[in-house]
């Protein structure tokens, strides 16, 4: 109900975005095998699932970086966040999606 409500509140307010961080929480399960951004990049494709990440995607959130320092003693973290963005499409214009990073684009539905 929260993030309807943040996107309501944008539409009506007629906000262009909703920026946050999205704690890694699972990524201290895979960190001796890829780094932050792989395990992100994985989440953002459907091959893992990650207790935060996977949620706020579902929500219409998409990734536009991945930062350290965070929430740096979180020990299921380990500090890392992808920065995190809605976009409100009934103000968008095709420059609020420029120059997003590739790697962390979806894979459209079938």
């Amino acid at each position: 109900m929260l993030y309807a409500a943040r996107r309501r509140l944008a539409e009506r307010l007629r906000l262009l975005r909703v920026r946050a961080g999205a704690r890694l929480a699972g990524y201290h399960l895979y960190a001796d095998r890829m780094t932050a951004e792989e395990y992100t990049i994985r989440v953002v494709r459907g091959e893992l699932g990650d207790p935060t990440l996977s949620f706020q995607l579902k929500q219409g959130f998409d990734v536009l970086a991945v930062v350290s320092g965070y929430l740096p003693n979180d020990p299921r973290s380990l500090g890392y966040a992808a920065i995190i963005e809605w976009i409100n499409s009934s103000v968008a214009t095709p420059e609020a999606y420029a120059g997003r990073d590739p790697r962390y684009r979806r894979k459209p539905a079938h």
